[in-house]
């Protein structure tokens, strides 16, 4: 047990954010954000081989009992949000330790406001307005000519503290790739919308030696049939001339899964089967709730084909683990930005 444990108030203004998490300038503690597949054992190794004066803490919304006690046993300072935070002292025993309230979403905004099927399906849209047409119009009517979620658009004015639309599409174009990827990535993400491949992705082999245009065509007969389904981002790359594969991807209404098989040339696949595979993925919803395409695109510098999703809503489910399909999924938010930019010069 540690002794002398003093309780303390926490302040929050003297967390700053940065790339990495915040940093706590009381101790001179760099705060990681942890994610679900980071290791408390590689942040233990981490702050270990810091020096005195780059202290390593974690910070979470939540994580088990061994882990904590790790961190406890191994002197690292933590916080999980909305519970408590746990300082250690340099050169003593001491800690400090406080309950927290929530405080992280107020320094940064939750990554559900801008990754949801909605808030997604807005950010699309807004970007695509230049200048001129963006000052014309106001929330409201914005959302009424679009056919957009208002409380959606309410909560992302909010999370920004912004009151126009204008200053609000300003404000997402400063967010940096690598925080669109790290967000991305955030599992909460996932509640309401579904990623490409995920525990409930069954594989199959496509027993005929199906060509790219053939392929799109079966799924395109489908969908004549009333077959809620649709490309994944796999194919979508392939279909972009981005991605060379032997690896396909559909996502489908999870109740219409057994007629969507009926309808194609595929068998169950073998754990190591290096034949033509393809992934088939059950929607959370349907394919409208999950907001896959884009309702406007005046963009000239993407194909046909691109016109007709919503470019961050595919890369978001761009889930698979690849170094490739990773570089890809980067590839394809930076070439849509640079579109947004340039159509707005």
């Amino acid at each position: 047990m540690l002794k002398d444990i003093k309780k303390t108030m926490f302040d929050p203004a003297k967390l700053e954010k940065k790339e990495y998490g915040f940093y706590y300038s009381d101790e001179k503690i760099k705060f990681i954000s942890l994610e679900g597949k980071d290791s408390i054992r590689d942040i233990v190794k981490l702050s270990k081989a810091a020096s005195i004066y780059e202290k390593i803490g974690v910070i979470c919304d939540d994580i088990n009992e061994r882990d904590l006690s790790l961190l406890r046993e191994n002197k690292i300072s933590y916080i999980i949000n909305g519970k408590e935070i746990k300082i250690f002292e340099s050169g003593s025993d001491k800690s400090k330790v406080q309950k927290l309230e929530s405080f992280i979403e107020k320094m940064e905004i939750s990554p559900t406001v801008l990754n949801s099927p909605t808030g997604l399906e807005i950010i699309d849209v807004l970007l695509q307005q230049n200048k001129g047409e963006i000052q014309k119009i106001n929330a409201t009517v914005f959302c009424k000519q679009f056919k957009l979620s208002r409380p959606k658009l309410s909560q992302l004015m909010n999370a920004f503290d912004v009151s126009s639309l204008e200053v609000l599409k300003n404000k997402i174009l400063l967010i940096k790739i690598e925080k669109w990827l790290e967000m991305f990535n955030r599992a909460i993400t996932k509640r309401k919308m579904t990623p490409f491949k995920n525990q409930k992705t069954r594989r199959y082999v496509l027993e005929d030696n199906f060509s790219l245009a053939y392929f799109n065509e079966r799924i395109e007969e489908a969908k004549d049939l009333a077959i809620e389904v649709e490309i994944g981002g796999l194919t979508f790359l392939q279909n972009e001339g981005l991605l060379r594969s032997n690896e396909l991807d559909l996502v489908v209404r999870a109740d219409q899964l057994i007629d969507l098989v009926q309808r194609l040339p595929i068998r169950p696949a073998k754990k190591n089967s290096d034949e033509q595979i393809l992934y088939i993925t059950p929607l959370i919803g349907d394919i409208d709730s999950e907001r896959l395409y884009s309702k406007v695109r005046q963009n000239e510098d993407v194909s046909p084909d691109s016109k007709r999703f919503n470019i961050l809503r595919m890369a978001w489910g761009l889930n698979y683990e690849e170094s490739r399909i990773q570089e890809l999924r980067k590839d394809l938010l930076e070439k849509y930005f640079n579109a947004v930019k340039k159509n707005d010069s």
